[in-house]
């Protein structure tokens, strides 16, 4: 990355960006909301109303009211011990996205500053963190979730903190997302550059109609050109 880079730091996306977990997510709704409410999320509630979105957002949408932390608090972990229990008993999903670790290491030794800034909930940010060895290149005070001071997405907060822990102006960060509603918070918290994953090509196809910077399958080849 030769001159003055045109972005000079990045923030992921952690669910469906750093893991392919998606189907874990979206089982755990599936085992846990019928027997709730009697029906399960259509597709359309999932895009609307799941993806991106806080425990406690979610709750308050399939309850029809605005729930208490403790409540969202009390369904949440309800719904991600399920989730916990699916990822970490499928070696195939429980695994970084092939060439993030590299990519990490590549960060890291060029001293990039970067973030995570997701929607999950803490339980599930000491899971990752003790499965996957994300302190080995994420200080704690950039991994930025749902503490419950912070809207879902498409709202920009969690990325506008993760921009300011990273003390850089926005237009200078690059985002990675997976999901249309990341993709419109990274969008409202005007950063410099938006990259799309997706582990299939249907999912491609659709970042792709978002006009962003790059669209990926992973991270192998992922390089400081990125940057320039």
């Amino acid at each position: 990355m030769a001159g003055n880079p045109t972005c000079k730091g990045i923030i992921f996306d952690f669910n469906g960006t750093l893991v392919f977990d998606t189907r874990q997510h979206e089982a755990s709704w599936h085992d846990l909301i019928p027997r709730l409410r009697g029906t399960g999320f259509t597709e359309e509630e999932f895009k609307q109303h799941v993806h991106g979105h806080t425990n406690r957002e979610i709750f308050s949408y399939v309850y029809g009211r605005e729930l208490t932390a403790a409540e969202g608090d009390e369904y949440g972990e309800m719904k991600e011990s399920i989730y916990r229990d699916l990822l970490s008993s499928n070696p195939k999903a429980c695994r970084l996205v092939p060439g993030v670790e590299a990519f990490f290491n590549l960060l890291k030794d060029n001293g990039i500053p970067m973030a995570i800034s997701t929607a999950a909930p803490a339980a599930n940010i000491r899971f990752y963190r003790e499965q996957f060895g994300l302190d080995r290149w994420f200080d704690e005070e950039r991994i930025i979730y749902a503490d419950g001071t912070l809207p879902g997405k498409p709202n920009p907060a969690l990325f506008n903190r993760a921009i300011d822990r990273l003390g850089l102006p926005a237009e200078s960060c690059i985002i990675v997302e997976d999901s249309t509603l990341g993709i419109r918070a990274a969008q409202a918290s005007g950063a410099g550059r938006i990259i799309g994953i997706s582990e299939t090509a249907e999912g491609r196809e659709l970042l792709r109609g978002w006009g962003l910077f790059r669209v990926i399958s992973d991270y192998a080849g992922m390089d400081l050109d990125v940057f320039a």
